[in-house]
């Protein structure tokens, strides 16, 4: 996905990669460039769903945890 594709209160799906790949499923509420010694684009996401037959991603929702992906992880919009 590209960075015009994308924008701040957009629903995406998107593959979260931290202990194994999780299926997510949140609400954009950053879009970073090249910042905090990350290059490329990040989206910040607060998972609000996904995969919950996933544990981990079922801690996440249950938490109200929020990650960030780089943008090539981001699938797709959801309308």
């Amino acid at each position: 996905m590209k960075k015009d594709q994308i924008k701040l209160g957009d629903k995406v799906k998107a593959v979260f990669r931290k202990y194994g790949k999780h299926i997510i499923i949140g609400t954009v509420f950053e879009i970073s460039e090249d910042e905090h010694a990350l290059n490329g684009t990040w989206v910040s996401i607060k998972v609000t769903g996904g995969n919950m037959n996933d544990p981990h991603v079922g801690w996440l929702v249950k938490n109200n945890i929020n990650v960030l992906v780089p943008i090539s992880d981001v699938k797709e919009v959801i309308k």
